[in-house]
């Protein structure tokens, strides 16, 4: 009996060893198919970003440059800057709150008639914001909300020494002949963008975000033939930009098993 349970047993084994060979042919171990970890945002980041704004100049109420009032000026130029961040990843759905600075370079002067000139000028602006997406593994669509703030100057001149005597530049007690006023306006801003990693660390994308209309009051010194006065001046404006994304810390954007 003790043979016969011996001799089935060695059979047993040659059996699954023959069937473990028809399943993996591959011969050794370091042969086996390697599987990719799934995708992840979790993670602190910091990036740089450039790309190019829009912006619309309204003085509210007040009339139209057509029936006496200031022109509208419409600014647009280029920015860069850099951003800071955090995502969080649950199943597919990502979280997230990011902070970004950009330097810019949107101004314009325009002639108010003949004589005054009027320049204005954005040259920083700034968000905080809430970042919801979901993700197809390395790439991550998303909408964004937050908070955002513009640095914009105003400024009043007549540049032309011989046209000082004249229209609203004349005025013989004051003898500045311009004025300037510097305010930081806040105001809701939205927007989506898409990110692409490229890496387990570094990521590429790209952002649309809109900022609200919002208006902030502006003071004049004493110019030319006018006093010292106040006005609202509003700001209106779109954003388009690329950016690219170093994960500092937490869980990889993309990793294999080893």
């Amino acid at each position: 009996m003790k043979k016969i349970l011996l001799g089935a047993t060695s059979i047993v084994a040659l059996s699954s060893s023959a069937f473990a060979a028809d399943l993996y042919k591959g011969g050794s171990l370091k042969d086996a198919p390697v599987y990719e970890a799934p995708a992840t945002w979790t993670g602190f980041y910091v990036g740089a970003h450039g790309g190019y704004a829009w912006n619309s100049i309204d003085f509210p109420g007040t009339p139209s440059h057509a029936n006496g009032g200031a022109p509208r000026p419409d600014l647009e130029g280029g920015f860069v800057g850099g951003q800071i961040g955090y995502n969080y990843q649950y199943d597919k759905i990502v979280v997230g709150v990011v902070a970004d600075i950009s330097a810019a370079n949107l101004e314009k002067t325009v002639r108010d008639g003949n004589y005054l000139t009027e320049t204005t000028n954005i040259d920083k602006f700034a968000t905080v914001r809430a970042v919801l997406g979901y993700s197809f593994g390395n790439w991550l669509p998303y909408a964004t909300i937050g908070y955002g703030w513009a640095d914009v100057s105003y400024k009043l001149s007549c540049p032309d020494a011989a046209a000082v005597p004249y229209g609203g530049c004349h005025y013989a007690n004051y003898p500045a002949r311009s004025a300037k006023d510097d305010q930081t306006i806040g105001a809701l801003v939205y927007g989506g963008g898409l990110k692409y990693a490229i890496s387990n660390r570094f990521s590429v994308g790209a952002e649309y975000l809109h900022f609200d209309a919002a208006d902030e009051t502006f003071s004049y010194n004493a110019y030319a033939k006018w006093g010292p006065s106040k006005g609202k001046i509003e700001t209106e404006t779109d954003t388009v930009k690329v950016s690219v994304d170093y994960k500092v810390f937490g869980g990889n954007v993309y990793e294999p098993l080893k």
